[in-house]
Order: C-alpha cells, then structure tokens, then sequence
C-alpha cells in the first residue's frame, strides 16, 4: 500500500470522498491528511508501546565524556531516540556490564559525576532535535555502548512511497487518522457514523498496544514466589 492509498482510505472512511475509485481527494485534501497523519505517529511515538519494535544501536564511548548527544549527525549518530529502555557496556574483550536506566533526579544526586571507570548508570534527556545520554561513571575506554530503545516511526512524505508497516498498524493508521482529521470536516464528527469510526479507531490500537506490550513484558516466574520448589498445582 502506498502513502496516498493509506490517506485515501481514511478519507474515505470518514466518508468526505465517495467509495470506489471514482472520485479522489484533492491536494489540500492530502497535504491536511499528512500532516496530520505525521503528528499522530509523533504521538504514538511518545506512547512507547504504540511502536511495534525496539531499536538497537552499538554506540562507541568517548572518553572522559559524560555527557554526549545523540540523533542525526550528532556524536552518537544514529537516530534520536524517544526513550531508552535498556543498556550495557562490552569491552574490548567482549564482557559485558549492565547499565541501569535511572531518572534526572537519581542523576542529579550524584555528586562526583566525573568519576572515571565503566558507566553502570545511563541518564536520557530527550531534547529535540537531538538528545543527550548522560553516563556515570564517565567513560575511561572506548568501549561499546549498546543500548534498546524507542524510536519514533519515520515521518511520512513521499505519497507514491510504499508503506512498510505491519497490517495491523496500516489498519490502525486507517481508522484512527480518520478521527483526527475528523474536524476538518464539519458535521461529519457529530454523524451517528462517526461513532463507528471511533470505536473502530480504538479497537486496532488497543490490538497493537496489546501485542507490543505482550512482546515486551517480562514472564513471571511462578516459581519466584515459591523459593524455587513447586509446592502444588495452579
């Protein structure tokens, strides 16, 4: 499915262009469509589990840097990420170390922050438009920084591109961008149709919230609770 064919179903959906493929939108129709189609995932981006995977980077330490910056052309040059979620550091000799995400106020209680020696507490700022990773201890090696973290979905502009996503996120994109750009069109948010489409709207993305939560969520152990010996059935 291309991006204008995507665009075109929403509209379609929302039933401010005819069904079939006798009538097509105009080019204000689209560009709105867009636009507004790019601010969704932004937020959808910033949800977290509304993006369908992880991204991981390997990233090279600079020495003796605490802070450094990270997104397009920026010193870890990769894209920026919306949030961190895991983190270690490999040596030279392939050990690998755990990173502990922690928060701006666990950093700022740090109080020797140019410590020198392996990081094992990873601080992000998300600044725009690149962020800032913040690490304690402050690299003595150039050892690798490898890091899982979610990244916001590509900003869509080329209307003849092929949409890559999941099907289940071109269904999504579909009903709920209808609902976004429903005010654009005025009598159509307040027809008993437009209920359908909400409902709609809401059910493919609680589906994808569901299958990436379920992706991402660790097991429980029953035996965890149970000092290790199974003590009978559940």
């Amino acid at each position: 499915m291309t991006l204008v064919e995507l665009l075109t179903s929403s509209l379609r959906a929302l039933g401010v262009i005819a069904a079939g493929a006798s009538e097509v939108p105009s080019d204000d129709m689209m560009d709105d469509a867009m636009d507004a189609l790019n601010a969704m995932l932004g937020i959808w981006a910033a949800e977290n589990l509304t993006v369908y995977c992880t991204t991981h980077d390997n990233l090279t330490m600079v020495i003796g840097s605490a802070a450094t910056t990270i997104g397009t052309g920026a010193t870890f040059n990769t894209t920026r990420p919306v949030n961190i979620l895991r983190a270690y550091v490999r040596d030279s000799a392939g050990n690998d170390s755990d990173v502990e995400i922690i928060g701006e106020g666990k950093y700022q209680e740090i109080t020797a922050k140019s410590t020198p020696g392996t990081p094992f507490q990873l601080y992000y700022y998300p600044s725009y438009p690149t962020g800032t990773v913040y690490l304690y201890y402050v690299p003595d090696a150039a050892d690798t920084l490898h890091i899982d973290s979610i990244k916001a979905l590509a900003e869509m502009t080329n209307l003849t591109a092929t949409v890559t996503l999941p099907r289940e996120y071109q269904a999504a994109i579909k009903w709920n961008l209808a609902v976004e750009i429903a005010p654009e069109y005025p009598g159509r948010a307040g027809s008993p149709e437009f209920q359908l489409i909400v409902a709609r709207a809401k059910q493919t993305k609680d589906a994808i919230i569901a299958n990436v939560a379920a992706q991402r969520i660790e097991p429980i152990r029953i035996d965890a609770f149970s000092g290790g010996y199974n003590t009978g059935n559940i």
